[in-house]
């Protein structure tokens, strides 16, 4: 659950020849993503954070360590929110860059009643995201929908890679369904069988290369070990 979840690159798809051009793509994706029935977000964690006059940086580590599952190093943890490991596709990266060509490419507004969801980045984080992604899953309250970020920075001259939660959303109508589209419409293809045949395929040829490479620099280190 908390691997690092790799940006597919050079997938040839055809993104506009399916639905249609890129301008009605996005009209539809923004109409979806207007069906959203209540959220949590940063603002509105920022807004509760004022009213009861708390720090932000602590009331957001508190909701993001809730929704997370217990690990090894925060056993603490609520696990409010459990990814759904069966859903094929799950979960869908947002806003992809590297592998559609720049005049395909769509962006994703959430709103509820005209109101924009902030889902970017914690207010005390000085770094971006290096992407986010939506995952399916499920609190003690139903099946609800989770965006999440990813991020990699520099401490005591350690690098190091971590994601944590952005928002959670109840959209209207069947959660799944509207997972669903909008994986399918996030990439321009007929229905969300092609979706995930594309993400499976992807994420296995990505594991093999790197398999590869590891294999590759494990030999390297022995040869050069070895040559002393």
């Amino acid at each position: 659950m908390s691997k690092e979840i790799i940006e597919p690159e050079g997938l040839e798809v055809e993104w506009t020849d399916a639905t249609g051009s890129t301008g009605k793509r996005q009209a539809d994706l923004d109409e979806h993503c207007r069906k959203i029935k209540a959220y949590q977000d940063l603002k509105s964690i920022q807004a509760q954070a004022d009213t009861q006059k708390r720090v932000f940086s602590a009331t957001y580590k508190a909701w993001d360590s809730f929704l997370k599952r217990p690990t090894e190093f925060s056993p603490k943890n609520g696990h409010g929110f459990v990814w759904d490991n069966q859903a094929k596709g799950n979960p869908c990266i947002m806003d992809r860059t590297q592998d559609i060509p720049q005049e395909d490419r769509l962006s994703t507004t959430l709103m509820m009643d005209g109101t924009v969801i902030d889902w970017d980045k914690p207010y005390h984080y000085r770094s971006s995201p290096i992407q986010h992604s939506l995952v399916l899953g499920n609190t003690k309250n139903g099946r609800r929908i989770a965006i999440q970020g990813q991020w990699r920075g520099t401490f005591q001259n350690r690098t190091t890679t971590w994601w944590a939660y952005t928002a959670i959303l109840e959209p209207r109508g069947d959660c799944d369904e509207w997972f669903q589209e909008y994986c399918r419409m996030s990439i321009g293809v007929s229905t969300y069988d092609e979706y995930t045949t594309w993400v499976e395929e992807d994420r296995a040829k990505r594991q093999r290369e790197y398999e590869d490479q590891a294999q590759q620099a494990s030999n390297l280190g022995e040869r050069i070990a070895s040559s002393i």
